[in-house]
């Protein structure tokens, strides 16, 4: 018994430390692991057109905690390769910006992923087997798979946020135009069975939310003159 009560204290002592360890970021370490994961995807990847999002969003991390400390950008400390900070950053930010602006990759077509979260949503709406639900929970639902599908492709800026968003240059690739298209036809969609419930929609809202979250579509009467 005693020996498991000591267990027990050992790991309450130990496991805050280590949370608290990885909390506190470190610039110059950071620094250093960006700078190596932009060397390996260099290595790995000499058109930045083949990047996946994570790699991306991995770099733009661990770049972020690095330059907290302003100084990161432009010291001459060298790394534990022997290279210099400040003569990599140019390198690595151009080769990730070239990758989030889709240079020479405007070809390329949307991220499997974007289109197949996007087009789930979307599909929703547009299946003629919607139509057989009760007309409050059509537009509920409606208006529900559109402003996910928006979120997904305004990476949270509008619409529901989610976690299945589209990769950063997916806006400049092939097939985008076609998602906005689709997109814009089920919430033409939606307006239909708004009409003819004689409601509107006015955006998001917490009313109706579980949690709390700006996340419910909200309607309110039409009046009538």
């Amino acid at each position: 018994m005693r020996r498991l009560i000591a267990t027990t204290a050992i790991t309450v002592v130990v496991v805050p430390i280590a949370l608290a360890s990885r909390a506190e970021a470190d610039p110059a370490s950071a620094t250093n692991h960006a700078l190596s994961a932009c060397r390996t995807q260099m290595s790995l990847h000499a058109d930045p057109n083949d990047l996946t999002e994570t790699d991306y969003q991995d770099y733009v991390k661990l770049r972020d905690e690095a330059f907290s400390d302003p100084g990161q950008k432009t010291s001459r400390t060298p790394g534990p390769t022997g290279r210099i900070p400040a003569d990599e950053w140019p390198k690595c930010e151009k080769y990730y910006a070239d990758y989030a602006n889709a240079t020479n990759g405007a070809s390329k077509p949307v991220s499997q992923h974007c289109a197949s979260n996007v087009n789930h949503e979307l599909n929703g709406v547009l299946n003629p087997a919607f139509a057989n639900a009760p007309l409050g929970d059509q537009i509920m639902s409606c208006r529900r798979h559109t402003e996910t599908a928006r979120g997904m492709m305004s990476r949270g800026k509008e619409g529901i946020p989610t976690s299945d968003n589209c990769a950063t240059p997916d806006h400049l690739r092939q097939g985008w135009s076609e998602l906005e298209k689709k997109r814009s036809d089920a919430e033409a969609a939606c307006v239909k069975l708004e009409t003819k419930a004689g409601v509107k929609y006015v955006g998001l809202g917490t009313k109706g939310s579980l949690d709390g979250s700006k996340t419910m579509p909200q309607f309110e009467k039409i009046r009538r003159h």
